[in-house]
């Protein structure tokens, strides 16, 4: 089996008539993926998928609904809501009850990002969050495994599923 490790982010764009307006998507079906909070489905606002085998990915997404809630971030603005530190501290915290199939060793912190989520609101504002990226040390000829979590400006953290699913690609 080839082992494939590579990972893509989608924005999944809302269209639509009043797509800015949280009432008109209550019960709106997931776009591209979905996150759950307290078993709930939400719509997907941001998805990142890392691919570990054939078998076997880390997804990680953003439901709408938290990131409407969550305080907004003007980039010209000295300093986000959440102090990255605090961020980081969070994702750690999370980092190290995740379990993660067929890895062992520990995972290194990479970078920390911050980035817009695709959100069409009426005032224009936007929604931020930060991303933390962790890999694994590599071995001689393996790729290097990653994941992402999420932390958006209220604290709220989204940390990767893992999907046992094989990958099937259609031509």
């Amino acid at each position: 089996m080839l082992t494939r490790l590579f990972s893509f982010a989608v924005l999944i764009f809302l269209v639509g008539t009043g797509c800015s307006d949280p009432a008109n998507h209550a019960n709106t079906p997931a776009i591209g993926g979905s996150a759950s909070i307290q078993g709930q489905p939400r719509m997907a606002l941001h998805m990142s998928q890392t691919y570990l085998t054939d078998e076997t990915r880390l997804e990680v997404s953003v439901d709408r609904d938290s990131a409407l809630s969550a305080p907004r971030w003007n980039p010209g603005d000295a300093n986000p809501p959440l102090p990255a530190a605090d961020a980081l501290r969070l994702a750690n915290d999370a980092l190290a009850k995740l379990t993660v199939p067929g890895i062992s060793n520990p995972w290194n912190l990479d970078h920390i990002e911050l980035r817009e989520l695709a959100i069409p609101r009426k005032n224009k504002e936007s929604c931020w969050c930060w991303t933390m990226v962790y890999h694994q040390l590599a071995n001689e000829h393996e790729p290097i495994p990653h994941l992402e979590i999420r932390v958006l400006m209220d604290g709220k953290v989204f940390t990767p599923s893992v999907i046992e699913a094989p990958i099937h690609l259609e031509y």
